[in-house]
């Protein structure tokens, strides 16, 4: 069996090429990162995924009913995704209906500990997690 082959070489890895390379991938989208959201990465993800591949116009509507607290937080961040993809070169006049959230992903952050004191004499840490958000919007073409 074969073992998992990477996309770029040691050469191009030395030579500095590989971060052009992933720059130049990342030049098709808006990129728009939330980073320690006080949410749980679990309760965000519900809300990603719903967003996840639709247009933004819809995703912004559908946003703005969830009564979810990652809905706003969300909201925000794709707003800020639209935003950044209009700031890139020759698209200033791009409708929100002409692009889509081509992915959007939820990492945990830090976990913040906290004791809870218990029954005789005992204590139990209670984690207190956030996360990261990171949505990329691209156009529909």
């Amino acid at each position: 069996m074969e073992a998992n082959k990477n996309k770029y070489s040691r050469s191009q890895f030395k030579s500095g090429e590989r971060k052009t390379a992933k720059r130049e991938e990342r030049s098709n989208y808006g990129i728009a990162v939330l980073r320690n959201c006080r949410m749980s990465p679990r309760k965000v993800r519900q809300v990603a995924d719903l967003v996840r591949g639709q247009g933004v116009d819809q995703a912004l509507e559908l946003v703005s009913v969830l009564p979810k607290k990652a809905a706003l937080h969300i909201g925000r961040t794709l707003k800020s995704a639209v935003a950044n993809y209009r700031n890139r070169d020759g698209n200033e006049h791009v409708e929100e209906s002409n692009l889509r959230v081509a992915t959007a992903f939820v990492d945990g952050g830090f976990s913040m500990k906290r004791i809870k004191f218990r029954a005789q004499g005992r204590a139990a840490y209670i984690k207190k997690r956030t996360s990261h958000l990171t949505i990329y919007v691209a156009s529909n073409e």
